[in-house]
C-alpha cells in the first residue's frame, strides 16, 4: 500500500484533536513528507485555522436554517454536522438538517455535499432516510433536510432487546433490501457499519451516504483525490490496494455486520485495529475472518460474504439475502457445494414431518398389504355400480348444505367469518362423508390444495395434494388421469415454494403419465407439465435442458394448443433472461405479447403482463425510453382495472422505478 491511499477525513479529524504544534510530526508519521494526502489534510487544517473564532461560532440551538429551527446537534463529522430541527409552517414536524461545518465550505466540500444530497434524493425506499428539502443558511452555507431517524445501531438494538437469531436475521434482511435498492439506483454506500444502520420501532434505516460512490461515474464523485474512503475496520481488502469500490465492498461490510449479529462478537477486533498503524491495515484486512462457528449453513454464508478475494464473494447483496432466505426455509444455500449428502440432508430437514408420516404409512402398508389391496378392489367395484354415484351425489349435497349452515353465526362460525375460515375448518376436520368415501375425499383434498395454493400457503397446499395423489392411485389407479393431475399439482406447488429440485422430477413424471394416456386425452397438460418443468430446470441451473424442454413445449403449443403458447414463450424467455441473451429475449417477449394480444385482446390483464415483460426485456437491452413508455401505459391500465394499491400495479410501478430515468442525473 502506498501512502497516497490514506483516508483524508480520518487523518483530518485525528489531527484536529492534537495541538497545532504536533500536526507536522503527526503527518510525518502517518503520511510521509510528499504524499498527496498530506497536502489535502494540510489544506483542510489551514481552512480550519483560518476560520478562527468563526469556527467556534457556528450554529447554536435556536438558530434557523430556512424554515427550520435548529434544536440540538445530534451528529458531527470532519466536514459537517447534523441537527435535530423543527419545521415551521404548514408541516409541523421534526426533521434532521445536515450542514457543512463552519470553515469547511471549500469548493471540493461543496461539490461533495451537493452530490451526497443528490444521491439521497434518487433513492425512494422505506429503509433509507428520505430527503425533504435543501437550501442555504444566512451565511450562505448549504444544508439539506432529511427524515429524522430514531433508532439505535443495529447490533446495539439487537442486544438491548435480546432478540432471537431469527429476529436478528429478519432485521438484517431489511438492511439488505435497502442496500440492494441503493445498488439498483447505481449507488454504493462504502461505509456500512452498525452506527450507519439504525433499528427502531419503524424498522431498519440505512443512513449516511456521505462517501457513497456512483456506479456509472468514471470516479468516485464523492471522495477527495488521492484517498480511499470508509471506516478501515469495516473495509474489504481490495479497498486498501486502491481498487475502485463495487457492490461487493458493501457485501463484505454486511458480512462483517452479520457475523457480529450471529456471534455477538465483532468480526474484526476493534482494539487490534485501533492500536495498529495505518501501514498495517492492508495486512490486517487481508487476513481471513474466522468467527465462532454456529454449526449451521450460516458458517458457509458468513465465509462467502467475508471472502477476502472479491471474485469469490457474493456477487450482490441480493445473492446474500437469497441465501439467508434459503437458510431460514431449510433449502440448500449457494455458499455450500451441492453434494448429494448435503442436498439430501436439506431435503429431509425441510420435509421432516412428511418424511416421518411416509415412514409410518409405509410400515402400515407392509404390515397390511393384503387388506389395502382388497380395499382397492372393493373401491373399483363400487365405482362400476350406478347406485354408488347416486349415493355420493346425495352425500355431497348433504355435506355442502352443512358447510353453508356452518357459516350462519347462530349455528357455527362467527359473523365475520371468511372463506379462509371455512377452508381452515375443512383442513382440520373433514366431513364424515369425505372420511367414508375415497372419491369424495379425493375431490375435496384436491380442492383444498387449490384453495391453499391460491392463498399462498404452499405448505398446506402440498399436504392436501399429496393426500389427493394417494387417493387417486387407490381409487383410479397409478396410471390414471387423476394420478397424473395430482403429480402435476405437487410439482407445481413445489416450484411455487422455491424448491425446483423437488419440482422437476414430479413434473417429469406427470408429463410422462399424461403422454401415456389415450391419444387426445388432456394433451394440453403434457405441454403445461413441460412449461413448469422448464422453469424448475432453469432454477436448478440446468439451462441447456431447460431451453430444450421450453422449445419443445412451444412447438407442441403451436401445433395444437395456441391458448398456452404465450405461457410456453414466457418459459423460454425466463431461460434467455438467465443466459443474459437480451437481444433474443426482446424478440421472444415481443412475440409472446403479440400472441397474447391475438388470443385475449389488447385490454386484458394477461396482455398487460406480457407487455410489461417486453418492457423489462427492452430495459435489459438498454432501450430505456421505450421500456418506460410501455410501463407507463401498462400502469395506467392496471390502475384503472385493479387500483393503485393492488400488488400487480405496485409490482409494475417498482419495475418502472428500476428502469431508471434517462432524463435524470
Amino acid at each position: 500500500m502506498t501512502n497516497e491511499h490514506l483516508p483524508v477525513e480520518d487523518l483530518f479529524v485525528r489531527a484536529l484533536e492534537l495541538p497545532a504544534a504536533e500536526h507536522a510530526a503527526f503527518l510525518d508519521r502517518e503520511c510521509g513528507v510528499n504524499s498527496a494526502v498530506r497536502a489535502a489534510v494540510e489544506g483542510l487544517l489551514r481552512a480550519s485555522a483560518e476560520a478562527g473564532e468563526f469556527l467556534e461560532c457556528g450554529p447554536r440551538p435556536g438558530a434557523w436554517a430556512g424554515g427550520y429551527e435548529l434544536l440540538e446537534e445530534i451528529g458531527r463529522g470532519g466536514f459537517s454536522t447534523v441537527w435535530r430541527a423543527r419545521q415551521s409552517g404548514v408541516l409541523e414536524r421534526e426533521v434532521a438538517v445536515k450542514m457543512i461545518s463552519p470553515g469547511m465550505d471549500t469548493r471540493e466540500m461543496l461539490r461533495r455535499f451537493a452530490i451526497e444530497r443528490q444521491t439521497l434524493a434518487r433513492m425512494t425506499h422505506p429503509g433509507i432516510a428520505r430527503v425533504f428539502d435543501a437550501g442555504a443558511d444566512d451565511s450562505g452555507r448549504p444544508y439539506f433536510v432529511m427524515e429524522l431517524v430514531a433508532g439505535q445501531p443495529l447490533t446495539t438494538y439487537c442486544r438491548a432487546h435480546r432478540l432471537a437469531p431469527a429476529e436478528r436475521l429478519h432485521l438484517f434482511k431489511e438492511a439488505c433490501a435497502a442496500v440492494t435498492h441503493a445498488h439498483q439506483r447505481g449507488v454504493i454506500h462504502r461505509d456500512l457499519k452498525p452506527s450507519n444502520i439504525l433499528a427502531g420501532p419503524d424498522g431498519v434505516k440505512v443512513i449516511d451516504f456521505g462517501i457513497a460512490r456512483l456506479l456509472e461515474g468514471a470516479g468516485d464523485g464523492l471522495t477527495l483525490a488521492g484517498s480511499f474512503a470508509g471506516t478501515p475496520q469495516w473495509m474489504p481488502p481490495e479497498a486498501f490496494a486502491g481498487a475502485p469500490a463495487d457492490v461487493r465492498a458493501d457485501v463484505f461490510a454486511l458480512g462483517l455486520l452479520l457475523c457480529e449479529l450471529v456471534t455477538d462478537a465483532p468480526a474484526r477486533d476493534p482494539a487490534v485495529w485501533r492500536s495498529a498503524g495505518m501501514a498495517q491495515w492492508p495486512r490486517l484486512a487481508a487476513e481471513p475472518v474466522r468467527p465462532r462457528r454456529t454449526g449451521t449453513d450460516l458458517d458457509a454464508i458468513l465465509t462467502h460474504a467475508m471472502e477476502p478475494n472479491p471474485e469469490r464473494r457474493y456477487a450482490s447483496v441480493a445473492e446474500l439475502e437469497d441465501d439467508l432466505t434459503a437458510f431460514a426455509e431449510y433449502r440448500p444455500v449457494r455458499a455450500r457445494p451441492p453434494t448429494r449428502a448435503y442436498l439430501a440432508r436439506r431435503f429431509l430437514r425441510r420435509h421432516r414431518m412428511e418424511t416421518a408420516a411416509a415412514a409410518v404409512a409405509l410400515t402400515g402398508l407392509l404390515a397390511g398389504g393384503a387388506v389395502a389391496w382388497q380395499k382397492r378392489q372393493e373401491a373399483v367395484r363400487a365405482r362400476e355400480q350406478s347406485e354408488a354415484s347416486a349415493r355420493r351425489a346425495s352425500m355431497t349435497s348433504d355435506m355442502l348444505e352443512r358447510m353453508i349452515f356452518a357459516a350462519d353465526p347462530e349455528r357455527g362460525l362467527p359473523q365475520d367469518a371468511t372463506l379462509q375460515d371455512l377452508v381452515e375448518n375443512l383442513s382440520q376436520e373433514l366431513p364424515p362423508e369425505a372420511r367414508e368415501d375415497p372419491l369424495i375425499e379425493h375431490r375435496l383434498q384436491r380442492s383444498l390444495g387449490e384453495a391453499w395454493l391460491g392463498r399462498g400457503n404452499y405448505q398446506k397446499a402440498a399436504i392436501h395434494y399429496a393426500r389427493a395423489k394417494e387417493l387417486a392411485v387407490l381409487y383410479y389407479g397409478p396410471e390414471s388421469k387423476e394420478a397424473a393431475f395430482a403429480l402435476f399439482s405437487m410439482g407445481n406447488v413445489a416450484l411455487q415454494r422455491n424448491d425446483p429440485e423437488e419440482a422437476a422430477p414430479l413434473l417429469l413424471a406427470s408429463g410422462r403419465a399424461f403422454r401415456a394416456l389415450p391419444a387426445g386425452a388432456d394433451s394440453d397438460m403434457q405441454v403445461r407439465c413441460d412449461i413448469q418443468r422448464s422453469l424448475a430446470l432453469r432454477d436448478t441451473g440446468q439451462l441447456d435442458e431447460a431451453e430444450a424442454v421450453a422449445r419443445g413445449a412451444i412447438a407442441e403449443a403451436e401445433k395444437a394448443h395456441p391458448d398456452i403458447l404465450p405461457r410456453a414463450l414466457w418459459a423460454l424467455g425466463r431461460v434467455l433472461e438467465r443466459r443474459r441473451d437480451w437481444s433474443a429475449l426482446t424478440s421472444l417477449a415481443r412475440r409472446r405479447w403479440e400472441a397474447q394480444k391475438a388470443l385475449a385482446g389488447d385490454d386484458k390483464p394477461e396482455t398487460w403482463e406480457a407487455e410489461a415483460f417486453l418492457a423489462t426485456a427492452l430495459g435489459h437491452e438498454g432501450k430505456t425510453a421505450e421500456a418506460r413508455e410501455i410501463l407507463e401505459r401498462v400502469i395506467e391500465r392496471q390502475t384503472a382495472h385493479f387500483g393503485a394499491g393492488h400488488p400487480t400495479t405496485r409490482g409494475t410501478v417498482e419495475t418502472l422505478e428500476q428502469a431508471g430515468d434517462p432524463g435524470g442525473e
